[in-house]
């Protein structure tokens, strides 16, 4: 796995919240978190999605997703060939630890 970098743009969805989007790019890949209870750290692994600035205005062109859940629903359709011709739709249900996500993927890229 390669070392995810900051800046972090971390998804973060409130309950019911609905994102649609497109990804141009991607990297599955880790980086070390420090919580208060853990100063050594814990390595996490992330899912980086790059997206269009249209889809992500403000900051960088790019999310950090870190729920293991949502990036299991994502990566079988970020590995196939042709992943950038469809459009993602992400709901989050629920708040963390338990938070989860539905994942829609239709083909278009409109």
């Amino acid at each position: 796995m390669v070392q995810v970098i900051a800046p972090f743009e971390l998804l973060e969805m409130a309950d019911g919240e609905t994102r649609v989007f497109h990804i141009d790019a991607w990297a599955k890949g880790e980086t070390t978190i420090y919580p208060v209870w853990l100063p050594q750290g814990k390595d996490i692994p992330v899912l980086r999605i790059w997206v269009s600035p249209e889809e992500q205005p403000i900051g960088v062109d790019y999310w950090d997703i870190t729920s293991k859940t949502l990036m299991v629903q994502l990566e079988p359709w970020l590995e196939r060939e042709g992943f950038r011709g469809y459009t993602y739709t992400i709901r989050a249900f629920g708040v963390a630890p338990r938070k989860r996500f539905t994942v829609e993927v239709r083909l278009s890229r409109d």
